[in-house]
């Protein structure tokens, strides 16, 4: 059978695909972010729409790197002075575990999940997750939502993401990585855009220039781990003019990226500054779906941009249009209207000794990939545009995009079949060389008993002499970074406040 092999070799050469099929990269997962109707109320959400539950009950959701496991509000929780369609908006749809028939409730109600602030949230039980029209769950596990506030659902996203381990183990992805744009949610139709979660890849056409990457910070004052140090904050007038938010040049303001949050969050002295600085007259505050947010009457309103600088030089820069938004609140029956003509600018005051928030405005006009396993994550200023370039994303030292049920060759098999060539070459060379040199040995006898005179070829070339190997040169070697003086905070809920339907 010494043919096999040599017969397995020339295959293999003349039909690579037999080999790279097998770990052709998994593609990504792009999931829609925008507009979903909830099931219970049928009431209108920006966020991730999912299904959950046998029947499917849509749950609307936002993407919450504070912590690993997703949390879904259910019908029984109160909702306070609100109706329960409004609640259902506020809450982005509650979960009906007594209308689904592969609801299993958890057997360990003790369990809980700590995020890095401290705050815990306990197991509630599993149900089948189903995303966009072809990826199934089954029996995946969702939490209680924190007590005390009234936050839209959210999918655990952060660094140990049971949402993102689900799909990977079951290779519905091929790294533990996800990328997000927000989306545009704009007063005009032109200023709205879908976004999309990209799970094990991002998209290439919605990134811009240049980019940052960052590790995960320790999470101690930036819950989500994704802290970025800003060098500036620039006011961008209508007029052209620009005016910075920072008093001192050369300073740096630590900043903590939140996905799940609906404001950018600044500290006292920059958020006067921000005020200081917009024209038109301010109200007491939003009334609506931006409770804590800043309002001015309509009459004379920011019309300009506001820019951002991280500590690379990279700027991203918020359009006015995804800044200055309506005056929205929810009616009794979940449905969003206008309350008046002023505008609301979705700027907030962070709480004293909090970090600042960047939340989905800030997310508006940044693309940002997060890599769970490399522990790190890259943000660009964001390409708006529906165009999809998916690209996934791989690790050498993954094998999970590999197909290990038998239908292709495996690395083990293949690794097998090289060394047993590579053999098989080998034992051939070396029976040539013996049948060459017995056959040179038959004619030399020959010859010499022919009388015919012997030619000696020297074999015995001096030897060369061997120099010692050296190292390359390396360089400069990379400074280590230095980090900017610490600082604690305590982690910031989201506002207490909820929005109440218009009197």
């Amino acid at each position: 059978m010494i043919y096999s092999p040599f017969f397995t070799f020339v295959c293999l050469v003349s039909f690579p695909h037999l080999v790279s099929s097998a770990c052709d990269p998994i593609p990504p997962l792009s999931l829609r972010i925008g507009n979903a109707t909830i099931t219970d109320r049928e009431v209108v959400r920006w966020g991730l729409g999912v299904e959950f539950g046998t029947p499917p009950q849509t749950i609307v959701a936002a993407l919450d790197a504070d912590w690993n496991n997703t949390a879904f509000w259910n019908t029984s929780l109160p909702c306070g002075n609100l109706s329960r369609p409004a609640c259902s908006w506020v809450h982005g749809g509650s979960f009906d575990e007594s209308g689904s028939t592969s609801w299993k409730r958890t057997k360990n109600p003790d369990m809980m999940e700590l995020n890095p602030g401290g705050d815990a949230i306990n197991a509630r039980g599993n149900d089948n997750l189903k995303l966009g029209s072809d990826i199934l769950i089954d029996q995946f596990p969702v939490y209680f939502p924190k007590p005390r506030v009234v936050p839209q659902n959210g999918i655990g996203m952060g660094p140990d993401s049971t949402f993102v381990n689900f799909l990977f183990d079951q290779k519905k992805i091929a790294s533990k990585t996800w990328s997000l744009f927000w989306g545009w949610q704009g007063a005009e139709q032109a200023h709205q855009m879908n976004g999309n979660l990209v799970l094990g890849g991002y998209d290439k056409a919605k990134t811009g220039g240049a980019n940052l990457t960052s590790k995960f910070s320790d999470g101690i004052g930036c819950p989500s781990s994704l802290l970025v140090y800003l060098s500036n904050i620039v006011v961008n007038h209508a007029d052209g003019k620009n005016s910075s938010l920072f008093g001192t040049a050369g300073s740096a303001l630590r900043a903590c990226i939140k996905p799940d949050n609906p404001l950018i969050t600044l500290p006292e002295n920059v958020f006067d500054n921000l005020k200081k600085f917009l024209p038109g007259k301010p109200v007491e505050h939003s009334m609506g779906i931006y409770p804590s947010s800043l309002a001015y009457e309509p009459e004379n309103v920011f019309a300009g941009n506001i820019t951002f600088t991280l500590s690379s030089g990279l700027q991203i820069t918020i359009p006015n249009h995804q800044i200055v938004l309506p005056n929205v609140a929810v009616d009794a029956d979940g449905k969003q209207q206008m309350v008046d003509n002023n505008k609301t600018i979705n700027f907030g005051q962070a709480r004293q000794g909090v970090m600042p928030y960047l939340g989905q405005p800030f997310l508006s006009s940044t693309y940002l990939h997060v890599n769970n396993e490399l522990k790190e994550f890259t943000v660009w200023e964001a390409n708006p545009t529906t165009d999809t370039e998916l690209v996934p994303v791989r690790h050498n030292s993954d094998d999970s995009s590999c197909d290990d049920d038998g239908s292709s060759l495996s690395g083990g098999a293949i690794a097998g079949i090289v060394v047993g060539v590579v053999a098989f070459i080998a034992i051939v060379a070396l029976g040539i060389f013996f049948f060459l040199r017995r056959r040179r040995n038959k004619n030399r006898d020959r010859d010499s008993k022919a009388g015919l005179p012997l030619v000696e070829v020297n074999q015995g070339l001096d030897d060369k002499k061997q120099d010692t190997p050296q190292e390359m040169d390396a360089g400069i070697s990379q400074q280590a970074p230095v980090e900017l003086p610490d600082q604690d905070y305590s982690p910031q809920e989201l506002p207490a406040d909820v929005p109440s339907h218009h009197r």
